[in-house]
């Protein structure tokens, strides 16, 4: 988004409307496509219809992959809900995850975020490896603007930490794996926890009691 107009490419955004009726308003960025996810999915399954779109390509930031008149380019992060089904909440899994089989196949190109992922594309969705590129991930100039010292500070002093403290940050849930990293840091000698605290950042997710 930052360097594709530079190239001279315009980049719009598009997202899926709501539903009609459901009752509650969801965001929406840029332009609407044509239709909601969940009527674009019953005509991708259904019928050789291609969703009409006013651009030269298509990126998709996730699984939501279905065919266009245009090329579609997606980025797949993993495939955690096939290769480690107990990792993620079983509600709707079998569905989801042949929704998800079928979605990939549809992409013309796919970005990986890293080699190991490319094996797990390859191995679960049967995504050809000519078709992924790797692209890592990139980080905003915004990002490396220094905080000032105060604002630092007063962050310390509001939840009692110590500058070379351990983050994490992420959902709670089994395949972030926080109980691994509690037991690593419980297994620090007692001198090196008490200098640099642990510090977790994240909402609930599901299985998460024990943590």
């Amino acid at each position: 988004q930052q360097h594709l107009p530079q190239s001279g490419c315009q980049v719009q955004g598009f997202s899926y409307p709501p539903v009609a009726n459901r009752g509650q308003p969801q965001m929406q960025v840029g332009h609407a496509l044509p239709h909601s996810y969940e009527v674009t999915s019953l005509r991708d399954l259904f019928t050789p219809l291609k969703s009409r779109m006013p651009i030269d390509v298509f990126h998709a930031t996730d699984y939501r992959i279905v065919r266009m008149d245009c090329p579609v380019v997606a980025t797949l992060h993993d495939a955690v809900p096939i290769k480690y089904p107990h990792w993620c909440t079983p509600r709707l899994r079998g569905l989801k995850n042949w929704l998800q089989q079928r979605a990939a196949k549809k992409a013309d190109r796919v970005i990986a975020l890293s080699h190991y992922a490319v094996t797990e594309l390859v191995e679960c969705f049967g995504v050809p490896e000519d078709r992924i590129s790797v692209v890592y991930c990139g980080v905003a100039e915004s990002w490396k603007q220094p905080v000032p010292q105060a604002e630092v500070d007063a962050t310390l002093a509001q939840y009692g930490l110590a500058r070379g403290y351990f983050l994490f940050v992420g959902t709670l849930q089994p395949r972030k794996n926080v109980e691994r990293i509690l037991q690593a840091y419980l297994s620090l000698p007692p001198g090196v926890q008490r200098d640099h605290a642990l510090v977790v950042v994240g909402r609930a997710g599901w299985q998460c009691e024990a943590l």
